[in-house]
């Protein structure tokens, strides 16, 4: 694995990761227990990565909004039905914390609209009478179409998008008014900010999601990566992990995990100083040699 590339994530397998520093150069290496930084002689113990990811049951997970939504035998997978107005399955459980992977497949070749995702979903923000909803909505749509391009995006929600039929007008498709767009695919590297999903084929999907960060990956690969400190300011409110569906039918997530995120990593204080310390020493002792 290349450890320069954006699809490196530490954070979904359990790692020991270390930074080697030898005459001021710094290089990864890894093994399979805790994370480190390593500098020299020195070692700093940074933060403990999660626990493995365990299997997600399904059957206590709940439907908002439009459509149907038909649990397989395992409780591990679900797949919509219905060219229906915005609809929800979703945990029913604050997520914050964790990550979420599995598969996305549109088992269809009927239209071209929206399978996706929320996070920080409450039981009732479709079509439920909630007021003050604040979630965020990874929407992904296939073909553009009637005013919306297509690709993978991120948006924040703050009503209720509950709408008659699959209205090419409301906020939810327009991503206006109660739907406030933040941005497409943003990280180097992205590959579906204006590509749409295909018919007929699986992908992998990793959600991770803090009250600081949400980062979306899809086949291994950095898609969307947004602080909430870049978007007003406030965290991201807690709430349900979900997925979503609006005017296509056939979306099928299936293989599904769940983990703990580690907590963020604490740098002390005086850590930079000694890699810069460390760093001129090996510039030193090179000179050393040269002299």
């Amino acid at each position: 694995m290349d450890r320069k590339s954006p699809s490196f994530r530490p954070c979904l397998c359990m790692r020991e990761i270390f930074l080697l520093i030898s005459d001021s150069y710094f290089y990864w290496e890894d093994s399979n227990l805790t994370f480190k930084i390593i500098a020299t002689s020195m070692v700093a113990s940074v933060v403990a990565l999660p626990a493995l990811a365990a299997p997600v049951d399904l059957s206590s997970w709940l439907q908002d909004g439009g459509g149907g939504w038909n649990l397989e035998s395992d409780n591990n997978g679900v797949k919509q039905f219905g060219n229906s107005p915005p609809g929800v399955f979703h945990n029913n459980e604050n997520s914050q914390g964790q990550s979420l992977s599995g598969s996305i497949e549109v088992q269809s070749a009927s239209d071209n609209d929206f399978v996706g995702f929320v996070l920080g979903y409450n039981e009732g923000d479709i079509g439920g009478g909630n007021v003050g909803q604040d979630y965020l909505l990874i929407d992904w749509k296939q073909g553009t179409q009637a005013g919306w391009d297509a690709g993978l995006a991120i948006s924040r929600v703050t009503g209720d998008i509950a709408t008659g039929g699959t209205n090419t007008g409301s906020s939810a498709w327009q991503h206006n008014g109660v739907v406030e767009f933040l941005t497409r695919s943003n990280a180097t590297g992205s590959n579906f900010g204006n590509t749409g999903w295909a018919n007929n084929t699986e992908y992998t999907f990793d959600l991770e999601f803090t009250s600081s960060n949400v980062k979306v990956f899809v086949n291994d690969n950095l898609e969307i990566d947004i602080d909430a400190s870049d978007y007003g300011g406030d965290p991201f409110a807690d709430g349900s992990f979900g997925f979503y569906a609006f005017s296509q039918t056939g979306g099928r997530y299936a293989g599904l995990e769940e983990a703990d995120l580690p907590p963020p990593i604490p740098v002390p204080a005086g850590f930079p100083l000694a890699l810069s310390a460390l760093a001129t020493l090996g510039w030193l002792a090179r000179r050393r040699r040269v002299n």
